[in-house]
């Protein structure tokens, strides 16, 4: 047992060692969002797709990362692998997962229910990071999971992520991100929207800007015509879903009460009035 620990240690240091910063920074990432493709990661972390995947293979091989595929002709969905969660826990001063859980943990990410729904957020969070480096003229400082986002909100309320975007001459959006798959009735919507308007979620004493995406422009029209009946007391504004996941920078937005569609810096610059 003594010569099995003193091996473990011993190729967890080397194994460190030959990690760089970005390898780092996509396990503490994917620690938090838990799956990423590689158009995901190359979005956050590479110049290109094609320099993500021959990293990302690698990690992968070394087992910092695992994969897997829904189905044969899907794209591989990454997550942390037994070394990756070593890291993972070494970096936050946690115990390591067994080696059991760790597989159990790919399978569970596999099958569950929430996946698609999971990707498709993280997607719209990666994309934005995208937006940012092809623009240049904002970053993204802050990208909280659920958990993490929950935690912001005393547990009262489970955005699905947090978002922090800071134009480098102008202002700086706050904002929880919602995204609707269409599964919800529009009751449901209304009351998950009086939940936030209720608890009024602060951060360092100012609210986020609430931005919804929703799959379709007659459920978006039906939000809409749902939420202009509740009392606002910070902004909400909505995009179709597919728009927003390819630019979500863009001028998508709809602020509720309003047909103009903004970009993102205009509804930063709605909010700092409000």
């Amino acid at each position: 047992m003594t010569a099995t620990v003193a091996k473990d240690a011993i190729a967890f240091t080397d194994l460190y060692q030959r990690l760089t910063d970005r390898d780092l920074a996509i396990i503490d990432c994917l620690g938090s969002h838990q799956i990423l493709t590689t158009p995901m990661l190359a979005d956050v972390f590479f110049p290109s797709e094609w320099t993500a995947r021959d990293r990302i293979l690698t990690l992968n091989r070394l087992g910092v990362l695992a994969r897997f595929r829904p189905t044969n002709r899907s794209a591989y969905r990454y997550t942390l692998g037994e070394w990756g969660h070593a890291i993972w826990a070494h970096r936050n001063a946690a115990k390591p997962p067994t080696k059991q859980w760790c597989a159990w943990h790919v399978q569970k990410l596999a099958v569950s229910r929430t996946r698609i729904h999971l990707e498709t957020a993280n997607g719209i969070a990666c994309r934005l990071h995208a937006d940012a480096q092809a623009n240049g003229a904002f970053t993204v400082v802050q990208w909280l999971c659920e958990t993490e986002a929950a935690a912001a909100c005393s547990g009262q309320l489970h955005p699905d992520a947090g978002w922090v975007v800071k134009w480098r001459t102008g202002p700086q959006l706050r904002a929880w991100h919602e995204h609707d798959q269409g599964t919800e009735t529009h009751t449901q919507l209304a009351a998950k929207l009086r939940r936030y308007m209720r608890y009024r979620p602060l951060d360092g004493g100012r609210s986020r800007t609430l931005l919804f995406t929703l799959p379709s422009a007659a459920r978006e029209s039906n939000f809409h015509t749902t939420a202009r009946r509740e009392p606002l007391e910070f902004p909400v504004a909505t995009a179709i879903t597919a728009q927003a996941a390819r630019h979500p920078a863009g001028q998508h937005w709809r602020l509720i009460g309003s047909g103009r569609r903004l970009s993102l810096a205009e509804i930063a610059h709605r909010a700092e009035q409000t």
